[in-house]
């Protein structure tokens, strides 16, 4: 039986992230350049950028991923959590 572990991204993770962030761009069949994985790599692991990343890890290996951002509402007094970018590969 497999062993699935949710957590966030880390620096030595982007080999992976880009992996995987690649094919969720290549599953919607659109691609963006080198400066933006990097821009948004950075952001991630920005502590004060209200945007994260997490992956899914089987068996010790990274094979999803999801990017979430926090962001005001005008229906509740606290935030909502977005859900932008899952990908499982």
């Amino acid at each position: 039986m497999s062993t699935v572990t949710i957590r966030a991204i880390a620096p030595p993770d982007f080999d992976d992230w880009r992996r995987l962030w690649g094919g969720y761009l290549e599953f919607y069949r659109t691609s963006l350049p080198d400066e933006m994985f990097r821009l948004t790599w950075q952001r991630l692991l920005d502590p004060a950028e209200p945007m994260w990343g997490a992956l899914a890890v089987v068996d010790g290996a990274p094979t999803g991923l999801v990017h979430y951002i926090e962001h005001r509402s005008c229906w509740t007094p606290g935030n909502y959590m977005y859900l932008q970018d899952l990908f499982v590969d």
